[in-house]
């Protein structure tokens, strides 16, 4: 669970045309339990 913190560090300090790859890549990269928060924030951009 330490990535998804540095995660949502990174999306802070991200431009938000960045976002969308990003978590693209995350979604595809790690566990489970990660690729369903990155899923989630997905939705909300």
């Amino acid at each position: 669970m330490a990535r998804v913190g540095a995660l949502r560090v990174r999306e802070r300090s991200t431009a938000f045309g960045n976002i969308g790859a990003t978590l693209n890549k995350v979604a595809n990269t790690y566990d489970e339990e990660d690729r369903l928060y990155a899923e989630q924030l997905k939705n909300i951009w």
